[in-house]
């Protein structure tokens, strides 16, 4: 098997993994993209609390 072919047989391979990955870990609804926004309060305050 030749160089270029194995090379592209690689890249095709690794963008075809990050593909799977950005589909299978994707927001289902713009709420959980913008985590922000969500209006829970975050457990790490704790910086207020030095006396």
């Amino acid at each position: 098997m030749e160089l270029q072919t194995l090379t592209y047989i690689v890249v095709g391979f690794t963008f075809t993994v990050y593909i799977g990955i950005a589909i299978w870990a994707r927001a289902g609804s713009t709420k959980e993209f913008y985590v922000a926004g969500g209006g829970d309060t975050p457990d790490c305050q704790w910086h207020g609390d030095w006396r």
